[in-house]
């Protein structure tokens, strides 16, 4: 957690990529990025966890998407995928250009969903609740 505690300390350009997850954790989810200021993009599957006029909604990347959220995306230098998958809906069908400058943090409760992902990410096979609530204590520490 300290790792991604400094990641997101260094980060110029870091998104959280939320899904159906964090849904599960609504307050909690917005007391978070509230309180790590880090604009939030919304899976199809989330997208009502925020209002769309909420200062951190960073909109809906992906295949059928807004197009300033996946430019967005493509311009992130930290993504943090939180309660979603990374599949070819967000990805495009294209792994090697997804998010290309992006450090790539990825919290699943599912071990084999985190196993298909390339070697590069890292993976954190947590709940989101649990995530959460450890990063905030170390940030907060």
């Amino acid at each position: 957690m300290n790792k991604i505690k400094d990641l997101i300390k260094k980060s110029k350009n870091p998104y959280i990529y939320a899904g159906h997850g964090c849904a599960l954790y609504r307050q909690k989810f917005i007391r978070f990025i509230e309180k790590l200021q880090i604009p939030v993009m919304l899976s199809w599957r989330a997208i009502d966890l925020l209002a769309d006029d909420h200062p951190l909604n960073a909109g809906r990347p992906g295949l059928v998407a807004q197009p300033e959220a996946n430019m967005k995306m493509q311009q992130a230098d930290l993504l943090v995928i939180m309660g979603a998958r990374v599949d070819d809906s967000l990805t495009a069908y294209n792994r090697e250009l997804f998010a290309p400058r992006a450090v790539k943090v990825v919290v699943d409760i599912d071990k084999a969903e985190l196993d298909r992902l390339p070697a590069d990410y890292i993976k954190v096979n947590r709940d989101v609740n649990d995530f959460m609530q450890t990063l905030l204590e170390v940030v907060d520490g």
